[in-house]
């Protein structure tokens, strides 16, 4: 959990949805290079640029730690007080000699199963939770970072489009 939540780590969470992002934005910027004619190219060399993500990474970060904070895992005094001392005696069902034998078979130790248990479910939900808070807040940073501005210049771009085609927009 501590390396998927390690915002530079190459594996974590930071790292991979920058790539993921940066993937869909250059197809974007792509695809929008068919709309660039002499007369559009300055509001689709415009668009081209707002199509980028790093307004977002520069607050996502802070956002991400502060919600990193408030997910934690609860203390590991929680857990350990699931731990059990357990004792398995192989001699309980002999009798004679082989019960002095199994005797020297009898195994001590502690049973993590349940702390494990209990820490796995409380991390998968802590994780959950985390997500979809994330998400909210980066569906937030995209739309007024790049999807608002963007949005902003497509009537201009479709004007200069129509003017060129000769084609009135319905």
């Amino acid at each position: 959990m501590a390396v998927y939540l390690d915002w530079q780590s190459p594996t974590g969470f930071g790292v991979v949805f920058q790539s993921h992002l940066n993937q869909r934005l250059a197809a974007l910027r792509q695809a929008l290079s068919p709309c660039r004619t002499e007369h559009s190219a300055p509001v689709a060399a415009r668009i081209q640029e707002l199509l980028v993500s790093d307004s977002v990474f520069r607050e996502l970060p802070e956002v991400y730690r502060v919600l990193a904070r408030k997910y934690d895992l609860p203390p590991l005094a929680h857990y350990s007080s699931l731990v059990t001392y357990s004792k398995h005696d192989p001699s309980e069902w002999e009798t004679g000699f082989s019960r002095l034998i199994a005797k020297a078979f009898t195994r001590y130790g502690y049973d993590l199963l349940p702390a494990i248990l209990q820490m796995e479910e409380d991390a998968a939900a802590q994780l959950n939770t985390f997500q979809a808070a994330l998400r909210a807040q980066t569906v937030l940073l995209i739309d007024r970072h790049i999807l608002t501005p963007v949005q902003k210049k497509f009537p201009l771009l479709q004007a200069l489009l129509d003017a060129r085609t000769g084609a009135q927009t319905p």
